[in-house]
C-alpha cells in the first residue's frame, strides 16, 4: 500500500534483483502508474543498500516519486524543485470552487489601434 506523503524510488527490476530484494527483506510494490516498474520507499532500505542495488545489471533506476494519497493538503520534501519536476494526478477529486465573474471588458475604437509597442490591439482595454 501506498503511504501518503511517502517517496519512493520507481525501478525496472530483473527477477534476480526481486530476490535479492527479499533476501534483504525488501518487499518492492508494482508502480500503480507505470507498469513493468516497482517502488520502494525511501524508510525501507538504508543508502548502502539502495547503492548497491542500483549498481547490479538488472536493475534500472527510473524515477523517484511523491504520493499524495489523502488530504486537502500536503508538506513537500525539502529537495522538491517545483521549477522542474512534475505533478501527476490521478484518481478522483472534488472540483474547484468556482471563481467570480470577471469585470466588464472596455469597447475598442473603430478602427483598432495598429498593433506593436506594449502589446497593441485591444487586449487591456483600449
Amino acid at each position: 500500500m501506498i503511504r501518503n506523503g511517502g517517496r519512493y524510488a520507481s525501478l525496472i527490476l530483473g527477477a534476480g534483483a526481486l530476490l535479492w530484494l527479499t533476501q534483504h527483506g525488501i518487499s518492492p510494490i508494482p508502480n500503480p502508474v507505470r507498469t513493468g516498474e516497482y517502488l520502494i520507499e525511501d524508510t525501507q532500505i538504508d543508502t548502502v543498500t539502495f547503492d548497491t542495488l542500483i549498481s547490479r545489471k538488472d536493475v534500472i533506476f527510473c524515477l523517484i516519486w511523491f504520493f499524495v494519497t489523502a488530504g486537502p493538503t500536503i508538506t513537500l520534501p525539502a529537495d522538491f524543485n517545483t521549477a522542474s519536476n512534475q505533478i501527476n494526478v490521478i484518481g478522483n477529486g472534488v472540483g474547484g470552487g468556482g471563481g467570480s465573474p470577471g469585470a466588464g471588458g472596455t469597447i475598442c475604437p473603430s478602427p483598432p489601434p495598429p498593433p506593436g509597442g506594449g502589446g497593441g490591439g485591444c487586449g487591456g482595454g483600449c
